[in-house]
């Protein structure tokens, strides 16, 4: 689901609140204020809520989301058509893995650490089972 981090991890009930999850995340969906959205989903991993996702309750056609995923899948200026990145959920927090670093956050508790390039195969097998052929 191209969210980013931190990930959602459990159902987050409307105008409700979940947390702290396995990253240190809550959180919470409250309505908008805005005009073309329902609700509002917020993260809070200090004291400041932080707003992370709008939405709203209107259904949708697929066909609707086209142009968005086209653009997204191929536009330079996407995140998804740089540099390659991996993520993935962990039962206590997130691995991600770009080709310089290598984070993992565990309990809320965040470690970085560099990654040569003669490295990133090997680390993207040790920690995600990944094997670059």
């Amino acid at each position: 689901m191209g969210l980013g981090l931190p990930k959602l991890r459990e159902p987050l009930p409307v105008g409700g609140r979940v947390g702290p999850d396995g990253a240190g995340i809550e959180w919470r969906t409250v309505e908008s204020d805005r005009p073309d959205a329902d609700y509002v989903v917020q993260t809070r991993s200090g004291e400041e809520w932080d707003d992370r996702y709008i939405f709203t309750t209107d259904p949708r056609q697929l066909s609707y989301f086209a142009a968005t995923c086209d653009h997204l899948a191929t536009a330079p200026e996407s995140t998804f058509t740089g540099d390659p990145t991996v993520n993935v959920g962990t039962e206590r927090g997130y691995k991600r893995l770009t080709p310089e670093t290598f984070t993992e956050v565990t309990d809320g508790e965040k470690r970085e650490r560099a990654v040569a390039p003669d490295e990133y195969h090997e680390t993207l097998e040790a920690e995600f089972g990944l094997q670059y052929r």
